[in-house]
C-alpha cells in the first residue's frame, strides 16, 4: 500500500533498509573479507533512535547483514524494538552464533543461514565445522518456531553440486535461495577467478528453473529472478528502486541508496538527521551496475509489480511449509 501510494504521490520513502550493523566477523570466508574492513559501530541508542525515525517516515522492513551481526551482544534489545514497532526482520548470518542468541532473535521474521554445499565446499569456503553449525542452527531455529531460510553462493567450487544442495533443503523443509558470487568490499582476486563456467552456470539455472515450476518446490528465488540469472554474466538491468523506496545503512551510519553505486556521496546519520530531508537529498540515480545480489533484484521486481514475483512472495518470505 505505501509503495502505491508513495509512486502516486511521487514521493520517496524508505519502506525497505539494508543495514550493515558490523563488520566484525568471526568468519574468514574465501569470498568475503569485509571482517578486514574496520569501521566504527553505532551504538545500540543511536540504532534505536534511528530505527524510531525511520519507522515514522514509513519503514515496514529491515534486513540487517554483516559481517555476522550476532556478534553484536545488543542484537536482542535492536530485535525486540523492531517487533515493538512493528518493523519486519530479517537477519542474514553465518549461525555459528544461533545457539548462543537464540533467545535473542526468536522475534525475529525470518533467519537466512549460508550454505553452500557439501561439507568439504562449504567448510572450504567459509570455516572449518561451519557445515554442521548451519543444520544445528537450522534445526534449533525451527524448534523455536522462528522462521529460517538458506542462501547458497554458486561458484566454481559449488557449481557441480547445487542439486544436492536443493536436496538438503527440501529434507530440511526450508526455502533456499540461490545468487551467482559477487564482490563485496575490497577483495582479493579469488572472487573472479572462481566465477562458474557459463555454461555449467546456464545448465544449473535452468535446473533450478525446471524445480521452480514443480509442486512444493523450496527455491525461494522467483520465476523473474530466475530468468533473470539465466544471462549471468551478460545480465542486462533491470528497473532498480535504490534511492527512492529501499535504502543501505552502514555500520558507521552512512545512509546510500546501495552501496554498488559510486556516483553518489553518503550522507552520515546521527540523532538529529531528519530522515525525510535526508533521503530527499540523495539522487534516484540509474545504477551502472547489473546487479546480481538476489536479495536487491527479487525487491526490485516486486517494486515493479512483476506479476512473477508478486506469485513468489511467500517463497521470499520463507513461509515454513
Amino acid at each position: 500500500m505505501k509503495v502505491f501510494l508513495s509512486k502516486m504521490l511521487r514521493e520517496k520513502m524508505p519502506i525497505f533498509l539494508s543495514w550493515t550493523i558490523t563488520n566484525r566477523c568471526n568468519f574468514k570466508c574465501k569470498y568475503c573479507k569485509i571482517w578486514q574492513e574496520k569501521s566504527e559501530e553505532l551504538s545500540t541508542i543511536q540504532i534505536i533512535s534511528l530505527i524510531d525515525k525511520f519507522r515514522y517516515c514509513g519503514t515496514e522492513a529491515i534486513s540487517f547483514l554483516g559481517g555476522e551481526p550476532l556478534i553484536r551482544e545488543d542484537i536482542g534489545c535492536i530485535m525486540r524494538h523492531c517487533k515493538k514497532m512493528g518493523i519486519y526482520t530479517k537477519i542474514t548470518t553465518n549461525g555459528s552464533f544461533v545457539p548462543q542468541r537464540i533467545s535473542d532473535i526468536k522475534d525475529v521474521n525470518l533467519v537466512k543461514i549460508t550454505f553452500n554445499g557439501p561439507k568439504h565446499v562449504h567448510d572450504f569456503q567459509r570455516h572449518t565445522g561451519s557445515y554442521e553449525q548451519v543444520f544445528n542452527a537450522v534445526n534449533l531455529l525451527k524448534i523455536n518456531n522462528v522462521k529460517v531460510g538458506l542462501n547458497c553462493v554458486i561458484s566454481k567450487e559449488n557449481i557441480d553440486h547445487i542439486d544436492s544442495v536443493l536436496e538438503i533443503a527440501k529434507q530440511l523443509k526450508v526455502y533456499i535461495s540461490f545468487q551467482p558470487l559477487e564482490q563485496r568490499g575490497k577483495f582479493s582476486d579469488y572472487v573472479e577467478c572462481n566465477y562458474p563456467e557459463k555454461v555449467k552456470f546456464k545448465k544449473v539455472i535452468l535446473m533450478l528453473i525446471k524445480e521452480k515450476n514443480k509442486k512444493n518446490s523450496f527455491i525461494s528465488n522467483s520465476l523473474a529472478g530466475l530468468e533473470f540469472l539465466y544471462h549471468w554474466p551478460s545480465l542486462t538491468k533491470i528497473k532498480c528502486w535504490a534511492g527512492a523506496y529501499h535504502f543501505r545503512i552502514s555500520s558507521e551510519g552512512l545512509l546510500m541508496p546501495c552501496d554498488l553505486i559510486n556516483n553518489t556521496q553518503p550522507i552520515y546519520l546521527n540523532s538529529m538527521t531528519d530522515i525525510k530531508k535526508t533521503i530527499n537529498k540523495i539522487p534516484h540515480l540509474l545504477c551502472k551496475e547489473k546487479c546480481r545480489r538476489n536479495s536487491v533484484m527479487e525487491l526490485n521486481f516486486l517494486l515493479s509489480f512483476n506479476p512473477l514475483s508478486l506469485f513468489n512472495l511467500k517463497g521470499i518470505l520463507c513461509r515454513q511449509r
